[in-house]
């Protein structure tokens, strides 16, 4: 069970190539707050959250099997409730120029929606259907016509968008014949600037892919060996600079490379401070910070400095009752959102616009409480890791205890048989009980 104690400390780790050694340098975390933006109304945890580049709009994604637009101004507000998939929704992403959102779900489809000309709906315009399984991120190209899918099927997709954004067509599946993954993918990223994608996954790795000069295929260039599941990757916006969260080592780790030469990436730094799996991390747009959510149900954000190999934590953000699922940065104003398996999203809004210059402010809501009360539907059931994460190889490794002791129960009931026939006839030979395990 969380307890407060366990995450009043944050630290990071700095590891400096020349010294070979690991510094760490610890950080008080933690902060108050006035008053809270809580938006309600999913009947099921909260496992995508999406800023419109340039329209008013936020969405998000549940387990309930739907995706909800909310408008930010003048006040928060869900303005559209889009139905259509039949399995959890794993993954928003919007278009970063069009009116154009994208959704992956556990019925292993992605949907395009094309939102009206007033914000306040949006329609469902194409249905992907290549992948095999649950479709668990999105991403599109910040500046190419291009959109990336990861999913439990254990493969990458690359889709090429219509002109007019209001379809998309495959061009490549990024699988282990190409190098690819093992297990299923997590999460997919396009670099801003630089024409690589890169993917975590369950087989512990994150894969760096440089895409093809005409965007149709990539090649796996660097495969990043972590000791833990992947659980999100997010490249920085201008830099060679990548960062990827795990479970169970519950660190958010640096990775930089060369764009010249990028099959030797290199850790520069790993933050640690979450006292469980990091599900989550993203830049900010413009400005030196990292966030991350996890599953102790907190955010941190982390401040870079310019070489991105000191990283402090700036500071803690609590007020989610279950696991921090996503977390996203407005993309021009100073805003914050974080989705969770409580049902909720918080925004999260600095004091003014010069606060994130501040390096010692403090994040608060500025908003008065807000509740969107919506009809519920479904059962309320506790949030968990959305159905099959992280549960393959478990649910092998029981099946085959199962088996196994199974087997001994048979065994030693067998021997029981024995044992009774041998007294029966007078013999000295006494086979003896083997306890089950």
């Amino acid at each position: 069970m969380y307890n407060n104690k366990m995450a009043k400390r944050c630290s990071f780790v700095k590891r400096t190539n020349k010294k070979k050694r690991i510094k760490r340098i610890n950080q008080q975390g933690g902060t108050n707050f006035d008053s809270k933006v809580k938006l309600t109304g999913h009947a099921e945890g909260v496992t995508s959250v999406a800023f419109h580049n340039t329209l008013p709009l936020l969405a998000t994604g549940s387990m309930d099997n739907t995706v909800k637009l909310w408008r930010l101004y003048p006040t928060p507000a869900c303005v559209a409730t889009l139905l259509g998939h039949t399995g959890d929704v794993n993954s928003v992403a919007f278009h970063p120029t069009a009116p154009i959102l994208a959704s992956g779900s556990a019925d292993n489809t992605v949907k395009l929606w094309k939102i009206s000309d007033d914000n306040r709906s949006a329609t469902c315009i194409a249905t992907l259907a290549e992948h095999e399984l649950s479709v668990d991120s999105i991403a599109f190209h910040p500046t190419l016509p291009l959109m990336a899918t990861g999913s439990m099927d254990d493969t990458v997709k690359l889709w090429r968008l219509s002109p007019d954004n209001m379809s998309a067509t495959c061009v490549a599946t990024l699988a282990r014949r190409q190098e690819g993954h093992t297990e299923p993918v997590r999460s997919v990223a396009f670099h801003h600037t630089l024409p690589f994608l890169a993917s975590g996954s369950d087989d512990r790795s994150v894969k760096l892919w440089k895409l093809s000069p005409d965007n149709s295929s990539a090649i796996c260039v660097a495969t990043l060996v972590s000791g833990r599941f992947i659980t999100s990757v997010a490249f920085h916006p201008r830099e060679p600079l990548l960062a990827s969260g795990s479970s169970y080592d519950r660190n958010v780790t640096l990775w930089k490379f060369s764009p010249d030469n990028p099959s030797k990436p290199s850790i520069v730094a790993t933050l640690e401070g979450h006292t469980a799996t990091v599900r989550t991390v993203a830049f900010h747009p413009t400005l030196p910070l990292l966030a991350s959510g996890s599953t102790d149900m907190t955010v941190k954000i982390w401040r870079m400095s310019e070489s991105q190999q000191d990283v402090n934590c700036e500071t803690t953000l609590k007020g989610h009752k279950f696991p921090v699922t996503s977390v996203a940065f407005h993309p021009t104003e100073p805003l914050l959102a974080s989705g969770s398996g409580d049902k909720t999203v918080n925004l999260w809004s600095s004091r003014s616009s010069q606060i994130l210059e501040d390096k010692k402010s403090e994040f608060k809501i500025e908003a008065p409480v807000l509740k969107v009360e919506l009809p519920a539907t479904g059962h309320d059931k506790r949030f968990h890791l959305p159905r099959s994460r992280f549960t393959s190889r478990r649910t092998s490794r029981n099946s085959h205890r199962t088996s196994r002791n199974s087997h001994r129960t048979s065994r030693n009931s067998h021997r029981t048989s024995r044992n009774r026939i041998n007294r029966s006839n007078g013999s000295q030979s006494v086979i003896p009980e083997v306890p089950a395990h």
